[in-house]
């Protein structure tokens, strides 16, 4: 979907499967333009954490697939998966949307810098 949504206020992307797969959120979805979004949940989608939409929230939530027990603490098993977002990419989404009353990170926490 790429046409602007300005009277969006609400967003759930979430895509289930059995196997622990993501499904990736284009660039410019929604034209980067949603100037009304306060909320947005997110589930095991990855998404371009520059995007616009992570502005002005009130509202995130956002719950990634748990890496394999064996590779939990091997984060350069991690470090190239887009999905998670570095310590930067999430300071500037909590930054940009600082009036955000409810946080929910599941498995989203930065394992890169």
């Amino acid at each position: 979907m790429v046409e602007e949504a300005p009277t969006l206020e609400h967003l759930d992307l979430t895509f289930s499967s059995l196997f622990d797969d993501l499904v990736e959120i284009p660039p410019h979805f929604l034209r980067s333009t949603a100037p009304n979004l306060s909320h947005i949940r997110i589930q095991n989608c990855s998404v371009p954490w520059a995007s616009p939409l992570f502005q002005n929230l009130s509202s995130l939530d956002i719950g990634l697939p748990a890496p394999p027990v064996d590779d939990y603490f091997n984060t350069s098993v991690l470090k190239d998966v887009p999905s998670i977002p570095t310590l930067v990419e999430l300071f500037n989404v909590l930054r940009n949307s600082s009036s955000i009353k409810r946080l929910r990170l599941f498995h989203a926490l930065p394992f890169k810098s």
